[in-house]
């Protein structure tokens, strides 16, 4: 199968490519900037997308596109470049597709479009309301339904070679990352390896205009999260700070992502596409961040 990924470059594209390459796909990647072994275009240029998807002539397509700062998200603000990725870019890629015969396609997205508050004791299945107001996640998982495509609604991402984990850990080395004190809400994070692998799961095995939640078996709150890095890097645990310290300090943003309530199931992954995260929980999974593994998929 030949294969064209939007994003090949990024830390989930290219551990993708090689998974592909490694089962004997023939892989393309897209992208703005001239290189062996890809098509160029930015997707959003409607008409250079249109061109590049039918100079590769894929028999599918896969989106792992986004354009976050390198160290991760930290305002608003920085969301906002991967947003018109995930609308305006979706939209070409699916109108080039379409032009260009091409009928798999598989696109990683962003759980958050269920929200960001409570959800009670249970994980959200894919059955859940996928409809947070404003959401660009929202915006990609309808387009690439409608056109038949594959969405991946994934946790958060982590993992060697991941930005935000980098920038992460080199904080909680120096003791500038602090915890909520007495948070308890949860989170869906997802190994960056177990994306690459629900994606090609997806190629062979998701169904047309289905949704997946791709995320480990164990949510746990970022306040877990940071101290387990910390125990896994041998550094001294975080600061136990008050919520107004981190809104004062970091803004509201970071202050709500930290605290943050969103688990999400992924037993129809499971059942569908054969999938099941090599790394169970961030106790497993972030023992590759400490070892400075780069990917599993190598």
């Amino acid at each position: 199968m030949k294969v064209l990924i939007a994003g090949a470059r990024s830390a989930l594209g290219s551990r993708v490519s090689l998974l592909l390459r490694a089962d004997g796909h023939d892989v393309v990647g897209l992208s703005r900037t001239p290189a062996q072994g890809f098509v160029t275009a930015d997707v959003l240029d409607s008409d250079a997308v249109r061109r590049a998807v039918a100079e590769a002539v894929p028999d599918a397509l896969v989106q792992t596109l986004n354009a976050l700062p390198k160290s991760g998200p930290r305002r608003l603000a920085d969301l906002a470049a991967t947003g018109r990725l995930r609308t305006d870019g979706t939209r070409n890629l699916l109108t080039a597709a379409r032009a260009a015969g091409v009928t798999k396609y598989v696109a990683e997205n962003f759980f958050f479009g269920y929200g960001t508050t409570g959800n009670g004791s249970l994980p959200l299945t894919e059955d859940s309301p996928f409809e947070a107001a404003g959401n660009p996640a929202v915006a990609q998982d309808e387009q690439v339904r409608d056109f038949g495509g594959v969405s991946l609604r994934c946790g958060l991402f982590y993992g060697p070679g991941v930005g935000s984990t980098e920038s992460l850990a080199d904080a909680v080395r120096r003791r500038r990352m602090p915890v909520v004190r007495g948070a308890q809400n949860v989170v869906s994070h997802l190994h960056i390896d177990d994306a690459a692998a629900a994606v090609v799961a997806a190629l062979h095995e998701g169904k047309p205009g289905a949704a997946y939640n791709i995320a480990d078996d164990e949510p746990a709150g970022m306040h877990d999260f940071v101290r387990e890095l910390a125990r896994q890097l041998g550094a001294s645990q975080p600061y136990a700070v008050p919520l107004w310290v981190v809104r004062a300090a970091a803004g509201a943003y970071a202050a709500g992502f930290l605290t943050s309530n969103l688990a999400i199931d992924n037993g129809k992954a499971k059942r569908d596409l054969g999938w099941s995260p090599a790394y169970p929980s961030i106790r497993d999974g972030l023992k590759t961040v400490a070892a400075g593994r780069l990917s599993s998929a190598v």
